[in-house]
């Protein structure tokens, strides 16, 4: 009980890991790659993608094929002649081509749109959080900043002052008349 006791303190006790410092190009990169709203703009691309390639799908040729094979335990055979064979194999091939299909047109020139402003909006999306990024990271140096400078102003103070005793002892000054 107390080598856990020892243990649970230590680890508790332990000096925090140093911070890592980033550049704010690097901020802004992992800001737009954890950001909820920047993945939502991304899949929503990729949703206007898929909805464009299936509207566009039936303004498109389009080729069937079909292929059959019969196998009979013999040759069919009516008056000496045959009429089925003991193999038969049969095949078809249709080709459609859609020559004037307005409706489709336009559903396909409308899903491009989406998709094209889903693309807008991703990018937007991704210059807003890159500007909030930027103006945490901007408050954040500006910090660092204000706390070296009383940090400096601190040490000349108590460099190049005398020494003397806080709070100052009350000097008393004869009465105005």
């Amino acid at each position: 009980m107390r080598l856990r006791s020892w243990l649970l303190i230590t680890l508790l006790s332990a000096p925090a890991q140093a911070q890592e410092r980033l550049t704010l190009d690097e901020a802004v990169r992992r800001a737009l790659i954890r950001n909820s709203s920047a993945e939502v703009a991304r899949q929503e691309i990729l949703r206007a993608e898929g909805v464009l390639e299936e509207v566009r799908a039936p303004a498109l040729p389009t080729l069937y094929a079909n292929g059959a094979y019969t196998r009979l335990d013999k040759d069919r055979r009516l008056n000496g002649n045959v009429i089925s064979a003991r193999n038969q194999t049969s095949g078809n091939v249709q080709l459609t081509v859609p020559l004037i299909a307005p409706g489709r047109w336009v559903a396909w020139a409308h899903a491009g749109d989406q998709a094209e402003v889903a693309r807008l909006s991703a990018v937007d999306v991704g210059r807003g959080v890159a500007v909030a990024t930027a103006r945490a990271y901007l408050g954040v140096m500006a910090q660092h900043r204000l706390v070296q400078i009383d940090t400096q102003a601190r040490d000349d103070s108590t460099r190049c002052a005398p020494a003397r005793s806080w709070p100052p002892t009350r000097r008393t000054s004869p009465p105005r008349r």
